[in-house]
């Protein structure tokens, strides 16, 4: 229900793992079309990230600066590879906690895969 409304409306609602700020930047980063501007929105975010508190926030800023890194170095097919990747690891046996860390990743990685209008 939450993605339903976060792609078809205007609010934001956070999915699990997702930060308000950071799915501001990844908006403007998907729809960049240079590097450079790439670049400058991989730095902002990680200004963000340096203020972010707590471990969960901390965890979470982290997993975006990564994904960010990816697709500057080897484009948006890491994104849908990536995706690929944690679904398939879910379905496996995992413990909860790595499940619920997977979840958010896969949350993260969604924020990528879709322009956003206006967050």
């Amino acid at each position: 229900m939450k993605k339903f409304i976060r792609s078809k409306s205007q609010v934001y609602i956070g999915l699990p793992g997702c930060l308000q700020e950071f799915d501001k930047i990844v908006a403007k980063f998907v729809r960049a079309n240079s590097a450079e501007d790439k670049k400058q929105l991989l730095s902002e975010a990680e200004t963000l990230w340096n203020a972010a508190k707590g471990n969960r926030e901390n965890k979470s800023a982290e997993t975006y600066v990564k994904i960010m890194r990816k697709v500057i170095e080897k484009g948006n097919a890491f994104v849908l590879n990536e995706s690929s990747r944690v679904e398939n690891l879910l379905k496996g046996k995992i413990n909860k906690e790595k499940q619920t860390e997977m979840q958010e990743r896969l949350n993260i990685l969604q924020s990528f895969g879709t322009t956003h209008d206006e967050l």
